[in-house]
């Protein structure tokens, strides 16, 4: 799926699909970029909290993009 379509149009789709409007779901596919597949192959070896550096690493990467966008 990210060869064909990239990673800021699967994040795109992502945070659309979870409610974000146009310009919301733009602004974080951009902040989190090529980090969102990163971050999905840790979450899928994650237990749901974070232990390792790598699993921080996505959370923070998350948080940033949240930040940057005025999500949070």
């Amino acid at each position: 799926m990210f060869d064909c379509l990239g990673s800021e149009r699967v994040a795109f789709m992502m945070f659309a699909e979870l409610g974000a409007d146009d310009d919301l779901a733009e602004c974080m596919a951009e902040a989190i970029g090529d980090d969102l597949q990163n971050i999905f192959e840790i979450a899928t070896l994650s237990d749901g909290e974070p232990e390792t550096e790598a699993e921080m690493d996505a959370v923070f990467a998350v948080m940033d993009a949240g930040l940057e966008c005025g999500l949070v």
